[in-house]
């Protein structure tokens, strides 16, 4: 947090004359400059300590089962350390844009944008995917459909298969914006493409989620749900999965709004580190009132320890929603 823990001595230096003539400072924009570095560090940083919380939750949780872990506490560890690597490269970014005025230069800024739409495309995949799969399982009784394998490998062949095609899409829109790299300034095509997977990953997750709790809501089998209590539980759980979802993407998505619109405003900018913060931290927030700080013994399978998840033959898809959801 350079500009914030020794401000005089990065000013003097970023006035020097040793800065380049690309600087993204000058006499009239030092304020907005300083107000937009320093803001979304302290957002990144609060994003990665979000996520090492979840990740060491679950790592406790994981010794605690004898290194078996239910999908509803192995999904959280994924998108938490997907997440962990995106936001600490957000990070670097704008550290790095803090103490030189200006991004990382060429090939460095381009690796750099390649990995982070890697990354955000595996964790829209990832939603989407488990969304689906929770919605067939729960509404149309497919059995398998969350039987995802040895090391999830199943899962993962999917997430890389859809991250891996937008990835072939996107190749030449990488490069160095104003603030960081991760995609070319001007190029409006990877704005328009993550805008509308955003978009469409928002609608197939609504959609889902929005299912699965009307049939939470129909269902008045009390042999499955003893006295409202399964039912509420498990609806609590979506709609805390489906709001955080929801208000992350949506503060990004008002972040490539205004770029496509020519908006350069401090906000612009802002609103993307708060919206990996409100997920990083939203993330925390659900796994304390979900599942409790201190790990719990869950009842897991013989197939749970190969990393598969299983269904009792005959009972309700609604019997096992609570365990077998995914926290997207």
């Amino acid at each position: 947090m350079p500009a914030i823990l020794f401000p005089e001595e990065f000013r003097q230096y970023q006035n020097s004359s040793s800065n380049p003539p690309t600087s993204l400072i000058d006499p009239y924009n030092r304020n907005e400059f300083y107000m937009v570095t320093d803001s979304l560090i302290i957002l990144f940083a609060l994003s990665c300590l979000g996520n090492l919380v979840v990740i060491y939750r679950t790592y406790k949780q994981w010794k605690f089962n004898k290194k078996s872990l239910k999908m509803a506490y192995k999904l959280p560890f994924y998108t938490s350390l997907s997440g962990f690597i995106e936001n600490g490269l957000f990070l670097i970014n704008i550290v790095h844009t803090s103490m030189y005025a200006n991004v990382f230069e060429e090939p460095a800024c381009k690796i750099i944008s390649f990995v982070l739409w890697a990354l955000i495309t595996i964790s829209l995949s990832l939603y989407s995917i488990m969304a689906v799969a929770t919605y067939l399982r729960i509404c149309h009784n497919y059995d398998t459909i969350l039987r995802f394998g040895k090391y999830d490998y199943r899962l993962w062949f999917h997430v890389f298969l859809i991250s891996v095609i937008f990835q072939l899409v996107n190749i030449r829109n990488h490069g160095s914006r104003k603030y960081w790299c991760a995609g070319k300034a001007g190029k409006f095509s990877s704005t328009i493409f993550l805008f509308v997977l955003i978009t469409l990953s928002l609608i197939v997750i609504l959609y889902c989620y929005v299912k699965i709790l009307m049939k939470i809501q129909t269902n008045k089998n009390e042999k499955l749900i003893k006295n409202g209590e399964f039912e509420k539980k498990a609806t609590k759980k979506v709609v805390s999965y489906l709001i955080i979802f929801v208000l992350q993407w949506v503060l990004i998505q008002a972040q490539n709004l205004g770029r496509l619109f020519g908006v350069e405003h401090p906000w612009i900018y802002i609103l993307k580190g708060c919206g990996h913060a409100l997920g990083a931290i939203g993330n925390v927030v659900q796994l304390i009132i979900n599942e409790g700080w201190d790990p719990n013994k869950t009842n897991v399978t013989k197939d749970d320890q190969s990393n598969n998840v299983t269904f009792e033959k005959g009972h309700s898809s609604l019997n096992n929603l609570d365990t077998n959801i995914g926290r997207v």
